[in-house]
């Protein structure tokens, strides 16, 4: 069971920050990535379609035989609630490690920038809520940044076009001193982020959960102590040729196979 792989999905690239963060953590761990890039972005789909494609990601996970299963992205982390209890294995969003790290900010107010479904759930407010009652997140959605990103080709121009009306409404609300990255995808542009918002500080839920999921293992005697040398092995059912120019960005290693699936 030690051995067994760690599963992270995500409605495309986005979730390989998580990736990222958790070889940092776990380099002794395995990883599986499932990148749902056909029908990226999910943020614009309907609750059941999320539902429908995300078991067909988890029913897929079962198969490899992965000992747990990390959301590496916000919309699907939202309605979870309605697919976890279908499954027997442990699977851990992305939303609830963040929220608790807000919970114990200082802040009256944190902004939340994420995709249209997300900004609209209130998931983030409502898990909050539980903790910490006298910080409000305000959220605001873009519709089109996801995409943007998973295209792997974009200029600093468009980044600011697609971010510019969602940061002008946190600002008007007072909520751009803290800023959450409620999409795993906004994590890799955070250096052009920082550059057209030098005063925010951005934060990165991808950290959050690496650091539960590393919890989780540790708490359950699971972590991989082998002396082998880990590996990643990724799969997509969009195009893979992305998949390289992401993983040489991001500095990911280890990376044993790109696999497209249907």
């Amino acid at each position: 069971m030690k051995k067994r792989p760690i599963a992270i999905i995500d409605s495309g690239v986005g979730g390989l920050t998580v990736v990222k963060e958790l070889q940092a953590l776990l380099p002794k761990e395995n990883l599986i990535y499932f990148g749902d890039n056909k029908n990226v972005p999910y943020g614009s789909k309907s609750r059941e379609e999320i539902v429908i494609l995300t078991k067909k990601m988890l029913d897929f996970l079962v198969d490899k035989n992965v000992k747990l299963v990390g959301i590496g992205c916000n919309t699907i982390s939202t309605v979870l609630s309605l697919v976890a209890p279908q499954y027997a294995i442990k699977i851990i969003g992305i939303i609830d490690p963040v929220v608790s790290y807000i919970a114990k900010l200082s802040n009256n107010k944190v902004g939340l920038i994420a995709t249209p479904f997300t900004a609209k759930s209130g998931y983030y407010n409502l898990n909050l809520s539980n903790l910490n009652k006298n910080i409000e997140i305000v959220a605001e959605g873009c519709p089109k940044l996801a995409s943007l990103i998973d295209c792997g080709v974009y200029t600093e121009e468009e980044v600011k076009e697609e971010i510019a009306a969602p940061m002008a409404q946190l600002n008007a609300n007072h909520a751009l001193d803290t800023i959450i990255l409620g999409c795993t995808h906004y994590a890799i542009i955070t250096d052009h982020l920082q550059k057209l918002y030098p005063d925010t500080v951005f934060i990165n839920p991808a950290l959050s959960q690496a650091l539960a999921i590393k919890d989780y293992l540790t708490e359950n005697d699971l972590l991989n102590n082998s002396e082998t040398n880990s590996e990643v092995n990724v799969f997509t059912t969009g195009a893979t040729e992305g998949y390289q120019n992401f993983i040489t960005t991001m500095n990911i290693t280890g990376v044993n196979s790109i696999i497209k699936v249907e």
